[in-house]
């Protein structure tokens, strides 16, 4: 059981194609949650919604925005390696890509 990140929709990926990586566990992925959570509501609005629906395009605004959190509102020392995952799984993104977050039974 697991959480895994989709990304989607970019010329990267043929027309169907996506690229699935493992985020991790339940509980690591509801650190993430949990760190998102804490940050002011509304100040980054594209992290709150890949938390809150699970999906969100465009990923180069979500990445930037994820990056100004962590700069700004830093992870517990012992969170930081999952949402350093995380980011490093997004990249800079892209405009045109989709991220969809899916959990394993």
């Amino acid at each position: 059981m697991g959480v895994n990140l989709t990304l989607f929709g970019h010329d990267d990926y043929p027309s169907g194609k996506t690229h699935t990586s493992r985020i991790g566990s339940h509980a690591g992925f509801s650190l993430i949650a949990a760190w998102i959570e804490s940050l002011p509501a509304g100040k980054y609005p594209s992290v709150e919604s890949i938390a809150r629906d699970h999906e969100f395009k465009p990923t180069d605004l979500l990445a930037r925005e994820f990056i100004k959190a962590v700069s700004m509102y830093p992870p517990k020392p012992q969170d930081r390696e999952i949402v350093d995952h995380f980011l490093g799984l997004i990249g800079a993104g892209h405009s045109d890509e989709i991220v969809r977050i899916e959990t394993e039974d």
